[in-house]
């Protein structure tokens, strides 16, 4: 079984001794993005997406926010990082209702970011919440670019009729494992 960035790594432990578990990320597929962009940033919602992904970016400015209990609200705060004139990208593995990262986007355009876009992974958005993002959504133009993989297809063939959202096809990921995998059982 191929995981793509898996949420939480002790998942990989539901399966028995018999199943190989390969864990691999669509951050290539980001990184593809990211070549034209001049001064770009990439932040993290929290601490979490920042420990799963830092390491991919290590000649790329890091913006680290985190959540924070304010009574019976959680806050969105910059922990660490520049995020001035910078083009930000937002990097989670999956989102639901995308309210954490719209809070993180509100506050890199207070601190003066140049734009603000986010990838996720898996564009879980249930109930048809990534409708927010859109058109007439309330959080309408808040991201130049909201990148999402194929990883849900029945999600992503809505989304990728709806600006801001690029679905960024999960093939080039899966192409090569397969190939790897036929290699080795001689197929």
């Amino acid at each position: 079984i191929c995981i793509c960035d898996i949420h939480t790594l002790q998942n990989k432990f539901y399966f028995s001794d018999s199943i190989l578990v390969r864990l691999e990320t669509c951050i290539p597929l980001l990184k593809r993005e990211m070549i034209g962009i001049a001064n770009c940033s990439v932040a993290y919602p929290d601490e979490g997406a920042y420990k799963r992904y830092n390491v991919l970016f290590p000649h790329t400015p890091h913006i680290v926010c985190g959540k924070v209990r304010d009574g019976d609200k959680r806050e969105v705060q910059l922990k660490e990082g520049e995020v001035k004139d910078r083009n930000v990208i937002i990097v989670d593995d999956l989102v639901q209702t995308g309210g954490t990262l719209a809070q993180c986007a509100v506050l890199m355009k207070a601190k003066g970011c140049a734009s603000v876009s986010c990838f996720v992974t898996h564009s879980v958005f249930p109930n048809g919440s990534w409708k927010r993002f859109c058109k007439d959504g309330k959080n309408e133009g808040l991201f130049h670019t909201f990148y999402v993989t194929d990883t849900i297809p029945t999600i992503t063939d809505m989304l990728k009729l709806h600006p801001p959202f690029k679905v960024l096809p999960t093939s080039t990921i899966f192409c090569p494992i397969l190939t790897d995998d036929i290699d080795v059982i001689g197929i």
